[in-house]
């Protein structure tokens, strides 16, 4: 799916832009529902909601997923180095939008 991508957001035309942008697009519906589905696996309720700020920063970062070349540095600046796995353990909801 992703394989032409790069050629395509090459392109000048505005329609080869348009499909950057879908796919990307397309990128944040499917780790919303990866993610979703994580959140079910790791014991939360089946019903539990996904947290909509969770889902609208993954939607905002799509281009980053597959962070390679420049994004790397895009993403790295994204990451608190000070928040640790215990801090997300005690309170995520914190974190829902970061």
């Amino acid at each position: 799916m992703f394989s032409n991508l790069a050629t395509q957001g090459s392109s000048s035309t505005s329609e080869g832009k348009e499909v950057v942008a879908e796919s990307e697009n397309n990128v944040a519906t499917y780790l919303s529902m990866a993610v979703l589905t994580l959140h079910k696996v790791n014991g939360f309720e089946a019903e539990a909601e996904f947290p909509p700020e969770s889902k609208a920063y993954l939607e905002k970062h799509a281009h980053l997923f597959p962070a390679t070349g420049e994004k790397v540095k895009e993403a790295q600046q994204l990451v608190d180095q000070n928040v640790q796995p215990k801090h997300m353990n005690k309170n995520i909801s914190k974190y829902h939008a970061t």
